[in-house]
C-alpha cells in the first residue's frame, strides 16, 4: 500500500487525511495517534501571546519520549498571533508523524535483528 500515492496540498479539494489516524483527547488541543508500538501524542496550548507545543511517544512498555516540547512567542496582532499559530500547528502536526513513522522504522529494523529464527528461503539465493 502505497501511502505517498494521493499526495496533495493541504486545504486543497481532495486534500485528505487517511493515512493519520488522530483521535481527539481530553483537551481540544492535544491528540494522539496510535502507532505500533504505541502512541504518538501531540499537544498545543495557547495562552495569551505565548503558545506551547509537545509531542510525545508513549511506548506499550509504560515509558514516554518526549521528542518535542518547546514555547513560542507569539505576536501581540490578534491576526498575526492566529496566523502563527496556525502554521505551528501544521509544523507540529507534521513533526508528529515524522517521530511515529522513525519510531515504527526503528521497531521494524529492531525486530529484524533480533531474528531467532532461521533464514527465510530467499537468504540463500539474496544473501
Amino acid at each position: 500500500m502505497d501511502h505517498l500515492a494521493h499526495q496533495t496540498r493541504a486545504g486543497l479539494p481532495g486534500a485528505s487525511d487517511e493515512g493519520a489516524a488522530w483521535a481527539p483527547m481530553g483537551a481540544a488541543a492535544a491528540e494522539l495517534a496510535v502507532i505500533p508500538g504505541g502512541q504518538v501524542e501531540r499537544r498545543q496550548q495557547r495562552e495569551g501571546t505565548r503558545l506551547q507545543q509537545t509531542v510525545r511517544i508513549r511506548r506499550r512498555d509504560g515509558s514516554v519520549w518526549t521528542a518535542l516540547a518547546r514555547q513560542l512567542a507569539l505576536p501581540a496582532d490578534p491576526g498575526e498571533a492566529d496566523r502563527a499559530t496556525a502554521q505551528a500547528s501544521h509544523v507540529l502536526d507534521l513533526l508528529a508523524r515524522a517521530v511515529g513513522a522513525a519510531d515504527t522504522a526503528r521497531q521494524a529494523r529492531g525486530a529484524m535483528l533480533e531474528w531467532d529464527q532461521s533464514p527465510p528461503p530467499w537468504a540463500a539465493r539474496y544473501g
